[in-house]
């Protein structure tokens, strides 16, 4: 019977893995008379004192070369699953005697009893060491063998020789003339070209003058906000936590860190602070014509509101809560003790009321909010409304006297009350003696799903009403418990109107709003988290007339702060630091903005006009956080600047000889009438073009960018311009520095260049400099130069400059050319190849056919080589049995 030829024997070792391959080659030695241990990779074989350390390396190449091989004294063989025909020792392999599968298969079949190899055999594989499967037909070269080997030769000669020598039908052409002149000598002598002064008029990107909703932040960051397009105006960094702020006469004031900061509304510069610093400020700043009124600590203060000078100063028991409210000659204010009545001029003490309700001292109270229309019984003095802990109470503003009272129906803490009145606190704000238009369109309780992933829903009435409306003709208080309702309540007696409830919400923040003209869209805005979840915060419109929720704005992802109402905008901030418009029909987001890097704290407050205006919102004229315009008709202040105003000059700091310098003015009408401005711009160098604008159109706080860009001095030194603006002169200067070094990087042209096509050589350029500057660039061929441009590069730039260059009528053959700064130069070479005007794809079907002729030679020849391999394999094997 035949015996298993070599090259099966060889696959079957290679196939076993390198542990049972260890135990193979023991149990083969064992089979010899060896006592053998395995101590993978190394199989200790022991005979008659003798001791044989066979280091056993896995099957297969890759497998032997990846294997970690011991240190050579610690065996004295190799044992390899693989045939080695050569002498020399195989890469990856140690440098030692081999016993390959060669040896092996003597081993096994010649070494050892038939019955002891068949069972070893049988043992570790599935086939048998002998037998008719092993038979193996001879073969020996034959005449297709001779063939198809010349056929593959033949093949390989020829696909050598197109692609050496081309297709016979290529055209021949003429030798190429001489081409190494060039016009370039160490780089290129050429000016730059800037082009001719240029002046501009550009919406301001930095300045606040239309519509601005301002915010902060719990680090301490101020910004202001486009209302319109929600993008980042400015910001201001004040250190300390932004609690509230509002804006009065063209200032923003700002509560932070125990201090009042003033801020311009238009730039954000600061203008210093207004507060006495050796005490903290408790509270938010209330601001009435040139007067701030702010506490701190337990002393009520008057400062100017321009320079923080103090007016006067007056003690109250305990610690003031919230800011103060003025009204006609008083100022109302609230401490952690009682309320308090003080005479706006002098700060003496009208009246107090402490505790008068209980017997007991409150704390907790809010900023007292005075209704005009409303009085008490008995007098003509207007109410003033008070919220502490679970009570709101209504005063007699003349003497404090009590006039109702009001418990929430659970223990809890009551926001500061909102009064609604449309005949005052709806009306539109008048500015300078003009009144700004409310647009009112008709809005309705329906609503639908938001498209950014935060849910709006609608609601059904809501059952804990006691009547079915509210006349909105009549004023209303409303307070929100921080438990679970919101109250509708009588300010003449005190008496509950409505409530709203949600039993599984805080609320907080109430604020109200909507067109006076569309008394059906008035509603109650409050903000109420879910106390058992970490993050689920939604804001609730609730209908001022009848309670009923008219649609919810959900936030699973993020905390929300305290609301603001802007005719028919809300606005509120997030943890995250974005600010967020809802449209106030429906709550759908009108944008939600990456305003901050940190958690927004204060509410938003909106000012249509940040030049001369106010804040316009309901916050300021519903009466919350100390805030009133509403309740006085104030005059503009007369301390706030008049007319035109340049709030920033900036020109271009350093710049190189010959380069463009960009001077913008941001220019301000603080007025209330427009202005016609003339701007003019004068240098102490010459330059082709004149520099001057006709005029600027400004309308009453509108805010313009004027740009002036023109070549700079030829020089280097400093340039001195001169801005005049609506006859107010400013001086800038900028430095002139030696035009910076432009190097060539690197050349790029095509592989393949053809007689006749177009083709782009595409160079790499560095400005070498610190400053920006132009690079003409320039390419050189046959002596002239083909195509240049300009490319304007900042300071340490990179870039990729394309040139073109037409082969028309240049004939076959190889070229040279040049591209150029004026710092530096680099040559090439490229090689024009021609072609048969009817078949322009010959030199690639002259490619394509080579190679296929190379590849097919290849494979014939492999198929050979492979065949007669086999056909000796088998006469080897045969002869082995």
């Amino acid at each position: 019977m035949s015996t298993i030829p070599l090259s099966a024997f060889a696959t079957k070792l290679q196939a076993l893995d390198h542990e049972t391959f260890c135990e193979f080659v023991a149990d083969l030695w064992s089979l010899a008379g060896w006592e053998t241990t395995v101590e993978r990779p190394v199989v200790v074989a022991q005979k008659n004192g003798r001791t044989q350390r066979l280091l056993v390396l896995a099957g297969g190449r890759w497998n032997q070369v990846r294997s970690e091989t011991p240190a050579a004294e610690t065996f004295d063989q190799v044992v390899l699953a693989s045939v080695e025909d050569g002498e020399t020792t195989p890469r990856g392999v140690p440098d030692a005697p081999l016993v390959d599968a060669r040896e092996l298969r003597h081993r096994l079949i010649y070494g050892t009893k038939t019955a002891d190899a068949g069972a070893l055999w049988s043992r570790y594989f599935d086939d048998d060491l002998r037998g008719e499967q092993w038979d193996t037909p001879q073969r020996e070269w034959t005449l297709t063998h001779r063939l198809a080997g010349t056929l593959a030769l033949v093949l390989l000669l020829a696909g050598i020789g197109v692609l050496v020598f081309g297709l016979p039908f290529l055209a021949a052409e003429q030798p190429p003339p001489e081409t190494d002149a060039s016009v370039f000598a160490g780089g290129w002598e050429t000016d730059i070209d800037i082009g001719s002064p240029e002046q501009t008029t550009e919406r301001p990107e930095t300045l606040a003058w239309e519509e601005t909703v301002y915010a902060g932040t719990e680090n301490g960051t101020i910004g202001a906000v486009d209302a319109e397009a929600g993008e980042t105006i400015w910001t201001s960094h004040l250190g300390e936590e932004i609690e509230s702020h509002l804006v009065a006469n063209g200032t923003l004031y700002a509560h932070a860190g125990g201090e009042v900061y003033a801020l311009d509304a238009v730039t954000g510069e600061s203008q210093g602070m207004v507060s006495d610093s050796t005490r903290d400020v408790t509270t938010g700043v209330t601001v009435v014509d040139e007067t701030l009124y702010v506490g701190m600590e337990d002393a009520l203060v008057a400062l100017d509101a321009e320079t923080g000078e103090p007016r006067w100063e007056e003690s109250l028991s305990g610690t003031i809560t919230a800011p103060p409210t003025v009204y006609e000659e008083t100022v109302y204010a609230t401490s952690s003790e009682g309320v308090y009545a003080l005479e706006r001029e002098t700060g003496e003490t009208e009246w107090t009321n402490i505790g008068e309700s209980s017997g007991q001292n409150e704390t907790e109270r809010r900023a007292p909010v005075v209704m005009p229309g409303v009085t008490t019984a008995g007098s003509d003095n207007a109410t003033l409304v008070v919220t502490m802990e679970n009570r709101v109470q209504g005063l007699d503003s003349g003497t404090g006297a009590l006039d109702w009272e009001f418990e929430s129906q659970v223990t809890g803490a009551l926001s500061a009350p909102v009064v609604l009145d449309p005949t005052t606190s709806l009306k539109p704000p008048t500015i300078n003696g003009s009144v700004e238009q409310n647009q009112s369109n008709q809005q309705n309780e329906s609503s639908e799903q938001n498209q950014t992933g935060e849910q709006n829903e609608t609601s059904e009435q809501n059952e804990t009403n006691v009547s079915d409306s509210t006349d909105l003709s009549d004023p209303t208080v409303y307070v929100a418990d921080i438990r679970a309702f919101v109250y509708a309540l009588d300010p003449e007696s005190g008496e509950r109107r409505w409530t709203y409830e949600d039993a599984a919400t805080r609320l907080d923040h109430p604020v109200a709003g909507g067109p006076s003209a569309n008394e059906t869209a008035h509603s109650v805005y409050v903000l109420g988290a879910n106390p058992a979840e970490a993050v689920d915060q939604k804001l609730f419109a609730v209908n001022a007339s009848s309670g009923n929720e008219r649609w919810q704005y959900q936030s699973l992802t993020q905390t929300l702060s305290a609301p603001t109402v802007a005719d028919e905008t809300l606005y509120t901030g997030t943890e995250r630091g974005d600010l967020l418009a809802l449209e106030t029909e429906a709550g759908t987001e009108t944008w939600n903005v990456e305003t901050f890097e940190e958690t927004v704290t204060s509410a938003p407050t909106v000012v249509s006009s940040p030049a001369f205006g106010d804040s316009v919102d309901s916050r300021v004229r519903l009466g919350i956080e100390g805030h009133h315009d509403w309740l006085y008709q104030h005059e503009q202040s007369s301390t706030t600047t008049q007319g035109v105003s340049v709030v920033d000059v900036d020109v271009t700091e350093t710049v190189a000889t010959g380069e463009r310098v960009e001077l913008r003015a941001s220019i301000v009408n603080r007025g209330d009438t427009p202005h016609e401005v003339p701007v003019d711009v004068d240098t102490d160098w010459e330059f082709d073009g004149v520099l001057s604008t006709t005029s600027v159109d400004l309308e009453p706080g509108e805010a313009k960018d004027v740009v002036f860009s023109f070549a700079g001095p030829a020089e280097p030194g400093e340039g001195e311009i001169s801005l005049l603006v609506d006859g107010q002169e400013f001086d800038v200067t900028t430095t002139v520095v030696e035009s910076p070094a432009i190097l060539i990087d690197s050349l790029d042209d095509p592989e393949n260049v053809w007689r006749g096509d177009e083709i782009e050589i595409i160079t790499t350029v560095n400005n070498t400099g610190d400053v920006e500057a132009t690079a003409p660039v320039g390419l050189e061929f046959g002596g002239e130069v083909v195509d240049s441009t300009q490319e304007a590069l900042e300071a340490n730039e990179t870039a990729a400059v394309t040139l073109s260059l037409s082969l028309e009528d240049v004939p076959a053959g190889e070229y040279n050319y040049s591209v150029a700064t004026r710092h530096d130069v680099q040559r090439s070479s490229l090689e024009v190849l021609a072609v048969d005007d009817r078949a322009d794809t010959l030199p690639l079907v002259t490619q394509f056919f080579g190679v296929t002729l190379i590849f097919g030679g290849v494979a014939v020849g492999w198929w050979v080589v492979t065949d007669v391999r086999g056909s000796l394999r088998g006469r080897n094997d045969s002869s082995e049995r």
